[in-house]
């Protein structure tokens, strides 16, 4: 999985078995924010079940 911290546009990858499942907050190394990663498909999954009802 390929993603960009919010704040200063680095760039970044982890494997998906890492997050897989799971939220995880990882710190920037270039400006030290905090970023959100999430599994793509759990929020695919919940957002499935917002737009059912």
């Amino acid at each position: 999985m390929k993603f960009r911290c919010e704040h200063c546009g680095a760039k970044y990858s982890i494997s998906d078995e890492t997050v897989r499942g799971r939220i995880l907050k990882i710190r920037c190394r270039a400006c030290q924010d905090i970023m959100v990663v999430r599994d793509p498909a759990r929020s695919m999954g919940s957002m499935d079940s917002i737009s059912a009802h």
